[in-house]
Protein backbone atom coordinates (compact mmCIF):
# COMPACT_ATOMS: atom_id res chain seq x y z
CA UNK A 1 0.00 0.00 0.00
CA UNK A 2 1.32 3.67 -0.75
CA UNK A 3 2.63 5.56 2.06
CA UNK A 4 0.72 8.36 1.40
CA UNK A 5 -2.55 6.03 2.13
CA UNK A 6 -2.37 6.41 5.73
CA UNK A 7 -3.78 8.03 8.04
CA UNK A 8 -4.14 8.96 11.95
CA UNK A 9 -7.17 9.36 13.60
CA UNK A 10 -7.39 10.54 18.08
CA UNK A 11 -9.28 7.27 19.12
CA UNK A 12 -8.48 3.71 21.22
CA UNK A 13 -9.60 1.31 19.22
CA UNK A 14 -12.10 0.56 16.28
CA UNK A 15 -14.23 -2.56 15.06
CA UNK A 16 -15.25 -4.16 12.54
CA UNK A 17 -17.79 -2.25 10.12
CA UNK A 18 -16.89 0.98 12.27
CA UNK A 19 -17.00 3.66 9.63
CA UNK A 20 -14.74 6.63 10.30
CA UNK A 21 -14.29 10.18 9.03
CA UNK A 22 -11.00 11.34 8.82
CA UNK A 23 -9.67 14.51 9.02
CA UNK A 24 -10.69 17.04 6.29
CA UNK A 25 -7.48 17.72 5.05
CA UNK A 26 -6.78 13.75 4.76
CA UNK A 27 -10.08 13.80 3.10
CA UNK A 28 -9.23 16.02 0.95
CA UNK A 29 -6.11 14.02 0.41
CA UNK A 30 -7.62 11.11 -0.40
CA UNK A 31 -10.24 12.24 -2.41
CA UNK A 32 -9.21 15.01 -4.58
CA UNK A 33 -4.79 15.02 -4.25
CA UNK A 34 -4.62 11.08 -4.60
CA UNK A 35 -8.23 10.39 -6.74
CA UNK A 36 -9.25 6.92 -4.78
CA UNK A 37 -12.26 5.49 -5.75
CA UNK A 38 -15.04 3.86 -2.89
CA UNK A 39 -13.47 1.13 -2.20
CA UNK A 40 -9.53 1.77 -2.29
CA UNK A 41 -8.02 0.66 1.01
CA UNK A 42 -6.57 2.94 3.51
CA UNK A 43 -4.77 2.11 6.52
CA UNK A 44 -6.05 3.51 9.74
CA UNK A 45 -3.84 4.40 12.72
CA UNK A 46 -5.55 4.90 16.23
CA UNK A 47 -3.07 7.49 17.96
CA UNK A 48 -4.27 6.59 21.50
CA UNK A 49 -3.32 2.27 21.71
CA UNK A 50 -1.16 2.29 18.45
CA UNK A 51 -3.15 -0.29 16.59
CA UNK A 52 -3.31 -0.05 12.74
CA UNK A 53 -6.65 -1.33 10.68
CA UNK A 54 -7.35 -1.34 6.81
CA UNK A 55 -9.89 0.52 5.73
CA UNK A 56 -11.58 0.95 2.51
CA UNK A 57 -13.52 4.14 1.19
CA UNK A 58 -17.25 3.46 2.02
CA UNK A 59 -18.13 6.64 0.30
CA UNK A 60 -17.05 9.94 -1.06
CA UNK A 61 -20.17 11.67 -0.67
CA UNK A 62 -21.87 13.65 1.22
CA UNK A 63 -19.85 12.53 4.01
CA UNK A 64 -16.32 11.11 3.19
CA UNK A 65 -15.67 7.84 4.95
CA UNK A 66 -13.86 4.90 5.66
CA UNK A 67 -15.33 1.58 7.17
CA UNK A 68 -12.74 -0.76 9.16
CA UNK A 69 -12.71 -4.26 7.21
CA UNK A 70 -9.44 -5.98 9.08
CA UNK A 71 -7.26 -4.67 12.30
CA UNK A 72 -3.68 -5.12 11.45
CA UNK A 73 -1.80 -5.55 13.92
CA UNK A 74 -2.76 -4.98 17.67
CA UNK A 75 0.01 -2.34 18.70
CA UNK A 76 2.88 -1.18 17.31
CA UNK A 77 6.29 -2.00 18.21
CA UNK A 78 7.37 0.93 20.56
CA UNK A 79 11.08 2.57 21.07
CA UNK A 80 12.70 2.28 24.50
CA UNK A 81 12.95 5.82 23.93
CA UNK A 82 10.27 7.37 26.64
CA UNK A 83 11.39 10.95 25.93
CA UNK A 84 14.14 12.52 23.87
CA UNK A 85 15.16 16.08 24.83
CA UNK A 86 16.62 18.55 22.05
CA UNK A 87 18.22 22.16 22.69
CA UNK A 88 16.48 24.68 20.49
CA UNK A 89 18.56 25.22 17.74
CA UNK A 90 18.63 27.59 14.60
CA UNK A 91 17.22 27.19 11.37
CA UNK A 92 15.03 24.24 10.74
CA UNK A 93 16.78 21.90 12.90
CA UNK A 94 13.68 21.65 15.46
CA UNK A 95 11.68 21.30 12.20
CA UNK A 96 14.01 18.74 11.22
CA UNK A 97 14.12 16.62 15.12
CA UNK A 98 10.49 16.73 15.37
CA UNK A 99 10.04 14.36 11.66
CA UNK A 100 12.89 12.10 12.35
CA UNK A 101 12.18 11.48 16.16
CA UNK A 102 8.76 10.48 14.96
CA UNK A 103 9.85 8.42 12.31
CA UNK A 104 12.32 6.66 14.82
CA UNK A 105 9.58 6.00 17.20
CA UNK A 106 10.62 8.33 20.11
CA UNK A 107 7.29 8.58 22.21
CA UNK A 108 7.70 12.09 23.51
CA UNK A 109 9.65 15.08 22.32
CA UNK A 110 10.56 17.78 24.41
CA UNK A 111 12.67 21.14 22.93
CA UNK A 112 14.06 22.73 25.33
CA UNK A 113 15.36 26.63 26.09
CA UNK A 114 19.36 25.61 26.98
CA UNK A 115 21.54 28.75 28.33
CA UNK A 116 23.63 29.00 24.95
CA UNK A 117 20.46 28.12 22.60
CA UNK A 118 20.86 30.66 20.26
CA UNK A 119 17.27 30.56 19.28
CA UNK A 120 14.68 32.49 21.88
CA UNK A 121 10.98 31.88 21.45
CA UNK A 122 9.03 34.26 23.44
CA UNK A 123 5.85 33.26 24.57
CA UNK A 124 3.64 35.51 22.23
CA UNK A 125 5.02 32.90 19.67
CA UNK A 126 4.69 29.66 20.93
CA UNK A 127 0.88 28.32 20.67
CA UNK A 128 2.27 28.95 16.86
CA UNK A 129 5.28 26.84 16.73
CA UNK A 130 3.73 24.19 18.22
CA UNK A 131 1.02 24.08 15.95
CA UNK A 132 3.70 23.92 13.39
CA UNK A 133 6.14 21.24 15.17
CA UNK A 134 2.72 19.28 15.62
CA UNK A 135 1.52 19.42 11.44
CA UNK A 136 5.25 17.97 10.93
CA UNK A 137 4.65 14.96 13.30
CA UNK A 138 1.31 14.07 12.55
CA UNK A 139 3.20 14.16 8.15
CA UNK A 140 6.23 11.86 9.85
CA UNK A 141 3.61 9.73 11.57
CA UNK A 142 1.61 8.39 8.26
CA UNK A 143 4.84 8.42 6.11
CA UNK A 144 6.53 6.04 9.04
CA UNK A 145 3.71 4.11 9.94
CA UNK A 146 4.25 5.11 13.43
CA UNK A 147 0.38 4.64 15.03
CA UNK A 148 1.64 6.66 18.33
CA UNK A 149 2.70 10.08 17.58
CA UNK A 150 4.85 11.58 20.04
CA UNK A 151 3.93 14.46 22.18
CA UNK A 152 5.33 17.56 22.12
CA UNK A 153 6.84 19.79 25.08
CA UNK A 154 8.41 23.24 24.64
CA UNK A 155 9.95 23.87 27.86
CA UNK A 156 11.79 27.13 29.00
CA UNK A 157 15.15 25.48 30.72
CA UNK A 158 16.52 22.34 32.13
CA UNK A 159 14.78 22.56 35.40
CA UNK A 160 11.68 22.18 33.16
CA UNK A 161 13.48 19.42 31.57
CA UNK A 162 14.42 17.35 34.38
CA UNK A 163 10.51 17.81 36.22
CA UNK A 164 9.18 16.74 33.30
CA UNK A 165 11.05 13.91 33.39
CA UNK A 166 10.85 13.34 37.71
CA UNK A 167 7.07 13.28 37.06
CA UNK A 168 6.78 9.99 34.93
CA UNK A 169 5.04 6.94 36.62
CA UNK A 170 8.11 5.47 35.51
CA UNK A 171 10.63 8.01 34.65
CA UNK A 172 13.15 7.52 32.51
CA UNK A 173 16.91 7.18 32.55
CA UNK A 174 18.37 10.36 31.15
CA UNK A 175 21.64 9.99 29.22
CA UNK A 176 23.60 13.06 28.33
CA UNK A 177 25.16 13.10 24.67
CA UNK A 178 28.70 14.12 25.75
CA UNK A 179 32.34 13.93 24.43
CA UNK A 180 33.49 13.08 27.87
CA UNK A 181 36.04 11.19 28.70
CA UNK A 182 33.76 9.46 31.45
CA UNK A 183 31.09 9.09 28.67
CA UNK A 184 29.37 5.67 29.28
CA UNK A 185 29.69 3.18 25.87
CA UNK A 186 25.82 2.37 24.93
CA UNK A 187 26.31 -1.27 24.59
CA UNK A 188 27.57 -1.74 28.22
CA UNK A 189 24.45 0.42 29.32
CA UNK A 190 22.15 -1.95 27.03
CA UNK A 191 24.39 -4.75 28.59
CA UNK A 192 23.36 -3.45 32.09
CA UNK A 193 19.86 -2.01 31.70
CA UNK A 194 18.44 -4.02 29.33
CA UNK A 195 14.62 -3.51 30.59
CA UNK A 196 14.93 0.81 31.06
CA UNK A 197 13.06 3.20 29.09
CA UNK A 198 15.84 6.11 28.57
CA UNK A 199 15.60 9.95 27.79
CA UNK A 200 18.55 11.29 25.60
CA UNK A 201 19.13 14.60 25.58
CA UNK A 202 21.01 16.44 23.15
CA UNK A 203 22.82 20.00 24.07
CA UNK A 204 23.12 22.95 22.34
CA UNK A 205 25.09 24.05 19.56
CA UNK A 206 26.85 26.02 22.16
CA UNK A 207 26.67 23.03 24.29
CA UNK A 208 25.94 22.48 28.03
CA UNK A 209 26.55 25.67 30.52
CA UNK A 210 27.84 24.57 33.80
CA UNK A 211 24.48 25.40 35.47
CA UNK A 212 22.46 23.12 33.00
CA UNK A 213 25.49 20.21 33.08
CA UNK A 214 24.87 20.35 37.61
CA UNK A 215 21.52 20.00 37.59
CA UNK A 216 21.64 17.08 35.33
CA UNK A 217 23.67 15.45 36.96
CA UNK A 218 21.84 15.93 40.40
CA UNK A 219 18.88 14.60 38.06
CA UNK A 220 21.05 11.67 37.79
CA UNK A 221 21.66 11.83 34.42
CA UNK A 222 23.94 9.34 32.63
CA UNK A 223 26.64 10.80 29.95
CA UNK A 224 26.43 8.68 27.08
CA UNK A 225 28.97 8.66 24.35
CA UNK A 226 27.77 8.68 20.82
CA UNK A 227 31.57 7.58 19.37
CA UNK A 228 34.63 9.88 18.92
CA UNK A 229 33.34 13.03 16.89
CA UNK A 230 32.30 16.20 17.08
CA UNK A 231 28.32 16.04 15.83
CA UNK A 232 26.23 18.74 15.04
CA UNK A 233 23.21 18.60 17.77
CA UNK A 234 20.48 16.59 15.02
CA UNK A 235 23.13 14.78 13.95
CA UNK A 236 23.37 13.62 17.32
CA UNK A 237 20.04 13.37 18.44
CA UNK A 238 19.62 11.13 15.27
CA UNK A 239 22.08 9.09 16.40
CA UNK A 240 21.13 8.58 19.61
CA UNK A 241 17.65 7.59 18.75
CA UNK A 242 19.38 5.14 15.91
CA UNK A 243 21.99 3.63 18.88
CA UNK A 244 18.98 3.13 20.98
CA UNK A 245 16.62 1.36 19.05
CA UNK A 246 19.88 -0.83 17.61
CA UNK A 247 20.83 -1.80 21.04
CA UNK A 248 18.33 -2.10 23.30
CA UNK A 249 15.35 -2.66 20.49
CA UNK A 250 11.62 -2.51 19.99
CA UNK A 251 9.33 -3.86 22.33
CA UNK A 252 5.53 -4.40 21.42
CA UNK A 253 4.17 -3.79 25.20
CA UNK A 254 5.93 -1.52 26.65
CA UNK A 255 4.90 0.38 30.09
CA UNK A 256 3.33 3.38 29.54
CA UNK A 257 4.82 6.79 31.14
CA UNK A 258 3.02 9.16 32.75
CA UNK A 259 2.31 12.01 30.25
Amino acid sequence: MAQSRRVVVDCAQCHYGQEITPSPEDCHHLAHVLRLAEGAQVQLLCSRSGRSYTTIIARLKPTFALRVIEERSSTTPRSRVSHIAFALAKGDKNEFICEKACELGARNIILWQADHSVVKFKQADKEKKLLRFLKIIEAASKQSGNASPPKLWLLSNVDELCTLLHQQDKPPLALICSLAQNARDPKTLAQELPERLLAPIIGPEGDFSSNEELALQKFGALPMTLGPLTLRCETAAVAALASINALWGFERDCPESKE
